[in-house]
This record gives structure tokens, C-alpha cells and sequence, in this order.
């Protein structure tokens, strides 16, 4: 939904097979920030909507499971796409080098996550 000419010119693309785990992780950060925009957008479309009155609650409430919907298959989506990786390093490389590379990157998700 997100995924622009910027992810495309730092070659981020969703197709590319040969990615490290790494870039991976670098693509879902961007596509994540895109995914805020988003949301904040949507977000300040639902704030038009008032509560009270019975004719936008239905609009309002589309508008929040929209939200949560695109928030969930994000997550969702960057799951499998970081669980299909290592195991398709598993089977091809060192399970020791996998799990040292996963928690450089988790370390570098954190960071990013806790600003």
C-alpha cells in the first residue's frame, strides 16, 4: 500500500530475492514509516467525523477499522517475510551466523522503535 519510488531507488524493492536480512529489515523500516503517514492521515480524517452524531458514527468507525486492519497486515506481513528469510537460511547456512545476524537486527529494531 505504501511502497514508493524512494524504497524503489534505494533498491528496496518487494521482489528482490537476494536480500540480507539486514535489508529486509532496512525496507520494513521505511515501508513502516509509510505506514504512519498513512495512519495519521486517516486519523485526521476519522477526527472530522463527530462521535455524537449518529450519521458519521458508521464513517468514523470505518475509518478505525481501516486503521487497524493496515496496521495488523503490516505486522503481520513483516513477520512472515523475516520468519520465511531465516528459514530459508536455515537450510542453506550456519544457524549460529542467522541467530548472531538476528539480534544485531533486533537491536537495531529496538533503537528505531523506542524514538
Amino acid at each position: 500500500s505504501g511502497f514508493n519510488a524512494h524504497a524503489l531507488a534505494l533498491g528496496l524493492n518487494k521482489e528482490s530475492t537476494s536480500l540480507s536480512r539486514g535489508k529486509l529489515i532496512q525496507r520494513h523500516k521505511l515501508e513502516y514509516k509509510l505506514l504512519r503517514k498513512e495512519v495519521s492521515d486517516l486519523r485526521k480524517q476519522r477526527m472530522k467525523f463527530h462521535k455524537k452524531k449518529a450519521s458519521q458514527q458508521d464513517r468514523r468507525k470505518e475509518l478505525t477499522k481501516r486503521i487497524k486492519q493496515i496496521q495488523k497486515e503490516f505486522e503481520d506481513r513483516c513477520k512472515e517475510e523475516l520468519e520465511e528469510y531465516d528459514a530459508k537460511i536455515l537450510k542453506g547456512g550456519d544457524e549460529k551466523e542467522v541467530k548472531a545476524d538476528h539480534d544485531d537486527d533486533q537491536k537495531m529494531m529496538d533503537n528505531t522503535t523506542a524514538k
